[in-house]
């Protein structure tokens, strides 16, 4: 799984000059400056966006005659975290059209429509494509977490014995 983050940060300190004052107290504890001692400080605040992934590479369970018979994997899942200071969106999708497939014997035409994704372990699963798919978004948050839960496509007369692989990419972006 291939992980991209889209941060943006900007944070600058200005402060005004100021100028030559002087203070003269005599007989007193404290003093007062005279003319204008008001200085004022200025920050610019960026849009700021950090997306923190659980893991780098997802594994999905080897398939039994049962998941062969239901068409589907059992499920393998991440959870990622967002922290930002806007509102934001996450989003996924496969930097490839197929699965890279190890031995050559096994399926090398497999689409990427066949990984398909959920923010549910039970339901609700969209096949995976090489367009960005909005995942899940939010308001400005200290730490939303999300769990993302990933199974395959099967067929009995298609899947042969190997080793499949798919590259993921997940991005949060801010306006």
């Amino acid at each position: 799984m291939r992980i991209r983050g889209v941060v943006a940060l900007l944070l600058v300190a200005a402060l005004r000059p100021l100028a030559a004052q002087t203070c003269t107290a005599t007989n007193v504890a404290n003093c007062t400056v005279t003319g204008n001692a008001t200085r004022s400080v200025t920050v610019g605040v960026g849009y700021v966006a950090r997306l923190i992934l659980s893991t780098s590479t997802v594994t999905i369970p080897t398939p039994d005659i049962a998941q062969f018979d239901a068409s589907v994997t059992g499920n393998g899942s991440f959870s990622f975290i967002v922290r930002a200071n806007t509102p934001w969106q996450v989003s996924i999708r496969s930097t490839a059209t197929t699965w890279t497939a190890a031995p050559l014997s096994a399926r090398q035409t497999k689409p990427a429509g066949d990984l398909q994704w959920s923010l549910s372990a039970v339901s609700g699963f969209t096949n995976m494509t090489t367009s960005f798919a909005a995942v899940s978004s939010g308001t400005a948050t200290a730490g939303s977490s999300v769990t993302v839960y990933l199974r395959a496509a099967l067929a009995w007369t298609l899947e042969t014995a190997g080793t499949y692989s798919l590259p993921l990419e997940v991005t949060v972006t801010s306006p």
